[in-house]
């Protein structure tokens, strides 16, 4: 027994070797020859025979993991064949090459081979399901079938075996996920990119770095922009950066975008350097962006935003970013902002904001904001000292119910708020019950006095 264990060991190691090696060997070759030069019998016995060794023999190969030997073989065959018969078998038996068939997939799905060569759509879907059923019953070899439908003429059944490899997962789910990035169709690259940011796979960053720089769509650099952030890494943060030196304005905006997910110390300079973009929306993704990753070195550049730049959107991302950051340093500018902006968007936001952040500073501005000349800015302002339960501003909030426009009624949401009654927007019946406050506040105070 000592002595044969070597033996059997090195009869192992090469049996493993021979299924690794992906060429044929000359013996194979042989083989597949002779049964080939057969199918030109003018027998029909004799063909028929031969017919049956080849596909035994190819199904066989296929689960060695010959697939792309044969499938370069078969083409040759086809090609250089003068016989008009044996090309015809050939052609029936290249089906086996293409999809990588197996003994073991046919065995459990006898039928799987008429859906792949269906030329309704819905079978080779259907063969989809079959092949992903396998997979993950166990069945390993159900991967390259599954992977050839990926390069399939119709974009529903391509479109599908995408999503059949992103729940599969593994090297040949990732494999047929990067391939599947350079397909005709956009909506199929866009679903692979976001499968490969899914897998989290480090070998899908360069392939998507690729399709961020060069692809044509912009819906799929932005996929292929998130799915970067998702697999993350050193190399991902240098990528996105750069990207956001991008001539084209929808990778700067992807670029931006994935950038919140990562929140690298790293992006902090590129990305305050990129809120002056060219780009509007390049300039409110960076401006939301910088608020998620709530650091105080970004406070003073997002206040100038929300003073100086051009476009209203882009000040209002920056004022809700302050807000949501609750940066103090912003309340002051806020307050100038709701006296003084010449634009009522920005009045709006700027009370809807200081309300958010409850400073203390800004209730007597709200107040004066409740007769601001935009009736939106008004019933923001009231909304807001209801959120900030400012018992300061009930008399004004009940003055604000006469208002005509009846937006501005929203003040009974904050008289609600601060006081805990609700007499709905009836004027009459909060002036009653304020009257009747006071006196009674009044009462309270004269009795400590007597004392």
């Amino acid at each position: 027994m000592r002595e044969s264990t070597p033996v059997l060991t090195l009869l192992l190691c090469a049996t493993l070797t021979a299924q690794q090696n992906p060429a044929l060997s000359d013996a194979q070759k042989q083989k597949l020859d002779t049964l080939i030069g057969k199918l030109a019998s003018d027998d029909f016995v004799t063909r028929k025979q031969a017919f049956a060794a080849l596909r035994e023999l190819l199904l066989r190969l296929n689960g060695m993991g010959k697939t792309e030997a044969l499938r370069a073989y078969l083409k040759q065959k086809m090609e250089r064949n003068p016989d008009v018969q044996t090309r015809d078998y050939l052609e029936r038996l290249w089906v086996i090459a293409r999809f990588g068939l197996t003994d073991t997939i046919l065995n459990k799905s006898p039928d799987l081979l008429r859906r792949l060569t269906s030329p309704l759509k819905e079978d080779r879907i259907k063969a989809l399901s079959v092949l992903e059923e396998l997979w993950h019953k166990g069945i390993s070899d159900a991967a390259k079938p599954l992977m050839a439908l990926v390069k399939d003429g119709d974009t529903d059944v391509r479109r599908a075996a995408v999503y059949a490899l992103s729940r599969m997962g593994g090297k040949e789910a990732i494999e047929g996920l990067i391939a599947a990035l350079k397909d005709k169709n956009a909506y199929v690259r866009r679903v692979a990119a976001k499968a490969l940011g899914a897998t989290k796979a480090k070998q899908a960053v360069k392939p998507l770095t690729v399709v961020l720089k060069t692809d044509k769509n912009g819906d799929v650099r932005r996929e292929a922009a998130f799915a970067l952030a998702q697999i993350g890494g050193k190399e991902v943060i240098k990528v996105l950066i750069a990207a956001l030196k991008d001539e084209d304005d929808q990778t700067r905006w992807a670029a931006a975008h994935a950038l919140r997910k990562i929140k690298a110390k790293e992006t902090l300079k590129p990305l305050m350097t990129a809120l002056k973009d060219r780009n509007w929306r390049v300039r409110q993704a960076v401006a939301y962006v910088l608020g998620e990753m709530k650091v105080k070195e970004v406070v003073e550049s997002l206040i100038a935003t929300m003073k100086n730049d051009e476009n209203w959107i882009v000040r209002q991302t920056a004022a809700h970013t302050l807000g949501e950051m609750k940066a103090k340093e912003a309340v002051k500018p806020l307050i100038a902002m709701l006296r003084n902006d010449n634009d009522w968007r920005m009045r709006s936001m700027a009370a809807h904001v200081l309300g958010r952040m409850k400073a203390k500073e800004a209730v007597e501005p709200l107040i004066a904001a409740l007769e601001d000349k935009n009736s939106y800015v008004r019933c923001v302002a009231a909304v807001a000292l209801g959120n900030m339960r400012a018992k300061k501003a009930v008399k004004p909030l009940i003055e604000a119910l006469k208002d005509k426009k009846w937006n501005v009624r929203w003040a009974a949401y904050a008289l609600k708020k601060i006081t805990g009654k609700d007499f709905g927007t009836d004027y009459n019946q909060w002036l009653k019950w304020w009257q009747k406050q006071q006196n009674s506040n009044r009462e309270k105070q004269d009795a400590k006095t007597a004392r």
